[in-house]
């Protein structure tokens, strides 16, 4: 009798499904981003955009560093409050306010994004051939994965859409993993996890008991990885993925050599 249990696919955000560029340019634009918006909230700071860098970048590389070594997401509240503004002197009332806002303009400034060549085909596969769709992110704001997806026509294409920022545990902590299938109503044994990272996405899916990992290569990839390693939380590794691609339209077919769904 063929099994019946669901199966699913769930996906890494930035540097899967997406390609993210963020450099000197980006940095600047973000930080003016912000400049311009807490002026409209009626905070002016006396600083450019490369003085408010100076401030923030490293702040922000401490709670990175926070970050990867206990695995923790706080809310974008706690980061800015706590990491990102603690040397800006500011109403904490206001910030609570417009913390989420300040993610996001983080999120789609500091990042840029693109979806990848082929997504919308290869989930559109996926999808017809009954795998249920799920994606699990790293991410410091509560609302720029819904909008990002919208925006690429992908929203309705997931049943469960995870971020550390509402979990409050990041990758590669199994929580995220776990909490991800169960709402999906699939057993971790019957998941599949696809990701760009070895540190993040193949060890984290491998702890939660996920059946097997597809890893993609990005801009992001290397960086990531070393980061990582380099961290108390992570250590030396050189465990990859069960399949390594080169394009995302090559899922399909792996998944149909697993048999994880009836002939």
């Amino acid at each position: 009798m063929p099994n019946q249990l669901p199966a699913a696919v769930i996906f890494d955000m930035g540097g899967t499904l997406e390609d993210v560029i963020t450099n000197d340019v980006t940095h600047l634009e973000c930080a003016q981003r912000t400049l311009d918006f807490l002026a409209q909230q009626g905070v002016r700071l006396d600083m450019d955009a490369a003085g408010l860098l100076d401030i923030v970048l490293p702040r922000q590389k401490q709670y990175h560093a926070y970050s990867l070594d206990s695995c923790r997401e706080l809310t974008p509240f706690e980061i800015y409050s706590d990491w990102r503004f603690k040397d800006i002197p500011m109403d904490r009332d206001l910030l609570r306010a417009i913390a989420n806002e300040l993610a996001f303009i983080w999120e789609t400034t500091f990042y840029q994004r693109s979806l990848r060549p082929g997504t919308h085909e290869m989930l559109e596969e996926l999808r017809r051939r009954g795998y249920r769709l799920g994606v699990i992110s790293n991410t410091a704001c509560d609302s720029q994965v819904f909008f990002t997806l919208l925006e690429y026509g992908l929203l309705r294409t997931f049943d469960v859409i995870n971020l550390s920022s509402l979990v409050g545990w990041r990758k590669p902590h199994p929580i995220i993993f776990e909490i991800t299938a169960r709402s999906m109503g699939v057993p971790l044994d019957r998941c599949v996890y696809v990701g760009d990272t070895v540190t993040r996405d193949v060890i984290g899916s491998r702890r939660a008991g996920y059946h097997r990992c597809i890893r993609i290569d990005s801009r992001l990839t290397a960086n990531s990885d070393a980061e990582a390693s380099a961290g108390a939380a992570g250590g030396p590794t050189r465990e990859d993925a069960d399949f390594v691609v080169q394009s995302l339209l090559s899922i399909p077919a792996i998944m149909d050599s697993l048999g994880l769904l009836p002939a």
